[in-house]
């Protein structure tokens, strides 16, 4: 089991910000990607609708007898986490509760900004945790329907980005908030212009803060990898592959040589 795979799905490239982070973190483990671009942004769906989105690949990917789950969307964590842990038998990663335990006493003493989905911020996912660690800490979340769009259609070069990014850092700035934590795994692709708006935010990316808790699943469940094949990872997406080729080349996130990605056709899972 040991050699097995480990799961991860985003609703489009929005997880690629933490399997970057987690390839190079595991160098020897093996990694399947599921990005559901075709429905992508998941952010703003039925609570009903997207719960069936989240187990159909969920059951896809254990198909492929992964050994661990990743949730790598911020929006499937907060309303499904629970679920997801007592339905299946493999050990679950979530990106919540460790980012909140990620923050220092300086960060936890001032406000901090959740920049996330209509659904995320719904279910005060983030609030929740943090309170749970400083109940006096005020946490402001802002829903952020324009940025997934942007990132998913690789506009972020666009004016238009430009001009929703000094709009939240006006947001930002008014609610004087330095410490931002990426409620959304695209956020991360668009902080450069955020921090170009304004250099003194504070960023806190959930993909570094699961890594030091998902390596230590895979010792206490003996699931972790250390000897491996190249560190290569295999993708599916559901619409548009060479979109999503173009997107990594952008970010110059792999080389094509350590990926293979596949049109996952959903009505074949």
């Amino acid at each position: 089991m040991i050699k097995q795979p480990i799961g991860v799905f985003d609703s489009g490239v929005g997880g690629l910000s933490v399997l970057s982070t987690l390839t190079h973190a595991f160098p020897n483990e093996s990694f399947i990607y599921v990005g559901d671009t075709l429905r992508a942004p998941w952010g703003s769906r039925s609570v009903d609708e997207l719960h069936d989105i989240v187990f159909e690949i969920i059951a896809f990917l254990l198909k492929k007898d992964i050994k661990m789950l990743v949730i790598a969307c911020n929006t499937s964590n907060s309303l499904f986490l629970e679920d997801v842990i007592n339905q299946i038998k493999i050990p679950v990663q979530d990106l919540v509760l460790p980012t909140a335990l990620s923050l220092s006493p300086q960060a936890l003493s001032a406000p901090i900004a959740v920049m996330a989905t209509q659904n995320t911020v719904n279910t005060h996912s983030y609030q929740q945790a943090i309170h749970s660690i400083s109940p006096n800490t005020t946490v402001h979340e802002i829903a952020c329907p324009e940025l997934v769009p942007l990132i998913e259609t690789n506009r972020l070069g666009s004016s238009e980005a430009s001009l929703v990014a000094a709009q939240y850092t006006s947001k930002l700035i008014d609610l004087g908030c330095q410490t931002i934590i990426h409620g959304c795994t695209h956020y991360p692709f668009f902080e450069s212009l955020l921090s170009k708006e304004n250099p003194k935010f504070k960023f806190i990316n959930p993909a570094n803060c699961i890594v030091s808790p998902l390596n230590q699943k895979l010792v206490t469940h003996s699931l972790k990898a250390t000897v491996g094949p190249p560190n290569k990872w295999e993708g599916y997406v559901t619409k548009d592959v060479e979109t999503f080729h173009s997107f990594i080349n952008n970010f110059n996130l792999w080389e094509l040589s350590d990926y293979q990605l596949n049109y996952l056709n959903l009505t074949n899972i």
